[in-house]
C-alpha cells in the first residue's frame, strides 16, 4: 500500500485550510479554554459546533463557495486588523510622532511631533491643510 498516493488522492479536490478555517479553530480553542472554568454545556456545544464547522470547511470539495467565504472574512477581518495595527502604532510612537487625518481623502498621516502650527501636504491627494500640534 502506498500511503503517500492514498493521501494525495484523498486531498485532491478538497479545499484545505485557510484564514477563516484557522480563525474558527482558534475560536474553538478559546471557547474550550473558557469552558474549563465555566463548565457550561451550552458553551461546550458551541465549541464543538465551531470545531465541526472548521473541519467541514477543510474537507469540503466546494472550493468556490469556501473561497468566497474566506474572501468575505478577509475583507472584514482586514479592516479590523488595519485599525488595530494603526492603534498599536499610534501608541508605540506617541512620544515622537502625531497622527492626523487628511480632511480631503481621510488618509491617516504620520507626522513628526513638533510643537506649533504647521502646513501639511497630503501625499495621496496633494491637499494642503493646517495642523496644530500640542506637546503634553
Amino acid at each position: 500500500m502506498d500511503w503517500k498516493n492514498k493521501l494525495i488522492n484523498f486531498w485532491s479536490g478538497r479545499y484545505g485550510a485557510d484564514s477563516l478555517g484557522n480563525a474558527l479553530f482558534i475560536v474553538s480553542i478559546v471557547l474550550a479554554a473558557v469552558n474549563i472554568f465555566a463548565r457550561s454545556l451550552a458553551l461546550q456545544v458551541i465549541c464543538f459546533c465551531v470545531l465541526i464547522l472548521a473541519a467541514i470547511r477543510v474537507f469540503s470539495r466546494n472550493t468556490a463557495a469556501r473561497k468566497k467565504e474566506n474572501e468575505l472574512f478577509m475583507k472584514l477581518f482586514g479592516a479590523v486588523k488595519k485599525k488595530w495595527n494603526l492603534l498599536v502604532r499610534r501608541f508605540r510612537e506617541r512620544k515622537t510622532h502625531c497622527f492626523r487625518t487628511c480632511p480631503n481623502c481621510k488618509t491617516v498621516l504620520h507626522l513628526p511631533k513638533r510643537k506649533g502650527k504647521h502646513t501639511v501636504c497630503c501625499p495621496c491627494c496633494k491637499h494642503e491643510f493646517s495642523v496644530h500640534v500640542w506637546i503634553l
